[in-house]
């Protein structure tokens, strides 16, 4: 549930900050790390978070 709502906050902050580098938008997003970012989107069945620039 908490992985959820970190994938839905990262894509509005993809989507609100186009430019923002995806390091940044996993740390504010609650992920230790891009990588994480990136398994939680794939574990959810997503698109990489690259896809939604």
């Amino acid at each position: 549930m908490i992985c959820q709502h970190r994938v839905r906050h990262a894509i509005s902050l993809i989507h609100q900050n186009p430019e923002m580098r995806l390091s940044d938008v996993a740390a504010d997003s609650g992920f230790s790390f891009q990588a994480s970012m990136t398994k939680a989107f794939k574990s959810q069945g997503k698109q990489p978070p690259t896809s939604y620039r």
